[in-house]
């Protein structure tokens, strides 16, 4: 029972793991700006405000205020990123600026880019438009340390007469000031009043700045690790740097003087990507392990397929990618003691090359996250509503300080984990006869459900399963019953929507275990049963069994085995 159990808790980190195969873009934020009006969607974006809004020689309207002046206007041609010579607040050049209220990182072998389609209108000397990412821990102290990563369109280096280049930048924890700026040529017949899509592509350990595509620099130095904001601005530089500044660029104190220049941005999107492949069967007994490592749901026998021993009676299997090359191993659970197979050779190689090490103790509920986003699964026990996380993956516990203690939960609770927000770690959760409990922002504390997630869906005996249904990049929640019913929150809302919504689906039957993977390699989770090693999937991912010819039955196994999931 507690071998059928772990793998609920666990296999969605199975189904979801990086792997070798196909290239998957999962959006994160979108926006075409269709509303029209004098600000953009406050509930997707916002702006610096008091000193934070001061640049130099320029103000950024503040037009996020109820009853403020500022504006940042959106109309039929796209949002008007504009930069005025007039502020009705003050004396200084007046410019526009939106940042989103989401945040965004990278994870192991998960970028994250930022396109933002933009069009000058005006090539007037002195002009800045930032596509940027940006982060500062203490705005408005001298502790300026901070993250950023810059596409700058300084009107000064598109000029007619001369190569049009782009100036761009990063910050990697580093001080505000003139950071790590190159300036690059853009292709070849480059119209600076045409629109382009600009792009930032961001990994864990390089940058790529494009535009419409092509690709202008590359760099592995300065690369910020920390989550950061997307952003959007006009304005108009001082002095202090000479190769944006323009002098015939200056304030005016009447509004009938105005001057407004302005870049029609008309989209802005953040999406990541992950590779998928699909998900193949596996069986775990008394310390034996078959795989079906070609994924082709018969056994061929070993090889090609894989047989090895790893564990005893008693023991709990757990899998995952331990060293984060992309594929799926062994492991097993022993009272405390965690056994890996950490290069996954399907063989014990000692302690220097595996991994042998003690987390919990008996009666302890192993699960397994990867809890820190560097792409590596690693191991976490559950006991009693205590939640204890090796977070940064070295097989033993550095104190709290270090991994994580958190305190979620209660007796009886079953423990669940995954992405609930899609921000590239795994996250702790209960389920509770219905009832889910979800520390939705990952901070391991519980902040109430605004901020974290609590709601119905399931009943006391239902066995919790979890997967990225709709290939959106979270994870969601679901429930089967004892007599095959599953019930599948496809939308991730954290609510019962019906059945045209979500998904109600009749697959499998008393005494049959739930299974989770991504069978065909299409992106996103899908179904499946284990009965004693008769094996039945719906691979198609229609929610609905249309037979052996599209989806799957084959035999693996028999009663009493632990099935387990992966590509391996």
């Amino acid at each position: 029972m507690l071998n059928q159990r772990f793998l609920m808790f666990c296999i969605e980190f199975v189904a979801a793991a990086s792997l070798f195969g196909q290239r998957q873009t999962i959006p994160l934020f979108q926006d075409n700006f269709g509303a029209l009006g004098t600000r953009l969607n406050p509930a997707a974006w916002t702006t610096e405000v008091g000193c934070t809004s001061f640049l130099g020689r320029t103000q950024l309207a503040d037009w996020v205020t109820p009853g403020g002046v500022g504006q940042f206007v959106v109309a039929a041609d796209g949002a008007h990123l504009a930069l005025n010579t007039f502020n009705p607040t003050g004396f200084s050049l007046y410019g526009t600026h939106g940042k989103t209220l989401q945040s965004f990182e990278p994870g192991f072998n998960t970028p994250v880019v930022f396109t933002a389609r933009l069009q000058l209108t005006s090539l007037q000397p002195g002009l800045v438009y930032g596509v940027y990412f940006y982060s500062i821990p203490f705005p408005c102290s001298n502790q300026t340390q901070h993250d950023e990563i810059d596409i700058e369109l300084v009107t000064n280096l598109l000029q007619p007469g001369n190569p049009p280049a782009v100036q761009l930048n990063s910050f990697a924890n580093e001080p505000l000031g003139a950071g790590n700026g190159v300036v690059v040529n853009l292709p070849s017949g480059f119209n600076p009043l045409a629109p382009h899509d600009w792009s930032i592509n961001w990994s864990l350990s390089h940058l790529d700045y494009l535009v419409d595509g092509v690709l202008l620099y590359s760099t592995t130095t300065h690369v910020p690790q920390g989550p950061m904001q997307a952003d959007v601005i006009a304005w108009g530089p001082a002095q202090d740097w000479p190769t944006a500044y323009g002098a015939s660029l200056q304030p005016v104190n009447n509004a009938a003087l105005n001057q407004s220049f302005v870049a029609l941005l008309t989209s802005v999107s953040v999406s990541t990507s992950r590779v998928v492949q699909p998900s193949g069967a596996g069986i775990f007994r008394a310390g034996l392990w078959v795989f079906d490592a070609n994924n082709n749901f018969l056994w061929d026998g070993a090889p090609p397929d894989l047989v090895f021993l790893l564990g005893q009676p008693g023991d709990v299997s757990v899998v995952g990618d331990w060293n984060g090359d992309g594929h799926l191993k062994a492991g097993i659970f022993r009272n405390g003691l965690w056994i890996l197979d950490y290069n996954g050779n399907g063989r014990w190689d000692g302690p220097s090359v595996d991994r042998a090490f003690n987390l919990g103790q008996a009666g302890d509920t192993p699960v397994v996250g990867d809890w820190n986003s560097d792409g590596r699964k690693k191991a976490g026990v559950f006991r009693n509503g205590l939640w204890v996380l090796d977070f940064n993956g070295n097989g033993q516990w550095d104190g709290p300080l270090v991994d994580r203690v958190i305190s979620l939960g209660q007796a009886g609770d079953i423990p669940i984990a995954g992405d609930w927000n899609g921000s590239g770690f795994d996250k702790v959760g209960v389920f509770r006869a219905g009832l889910w409990v979800l520390d939705y922002n990952g901070n391991g504390l519980w902040d109430g459900p605004g901020a974290d997630r609590l709601f119905g869906l399931g009943q006391r005996g239902d066995t919790p399963i979890v997967g990225d249904w709709n290939g959106s990049g979270s994870t969601k929640a679901g429930v089967f019953t004892a007599g095959g019913f599953w019930a599948i929150d496809y939308n991730g809302n954290g609510q019962w929507d019906g059945p045209s919504i979500d998904r109600a689906v009749s697959l499998g039957q008393a005494g049959d275990v739930p299974l989770v993977g991504d069978w065909n390699g299409s992106g996103f989770a899908k179904i499946g049963v284990f009965r004693c090693g008769l094996w039945v999937l719906d691979f198609d991912g229609n929610w609905l069994f249309d037979g052996p010819t599209s989806d799957k039955v084959f035999s693996l196994g028999q009663c009493g085995d632990s099935p387990v999931v992966g590509a391996w």
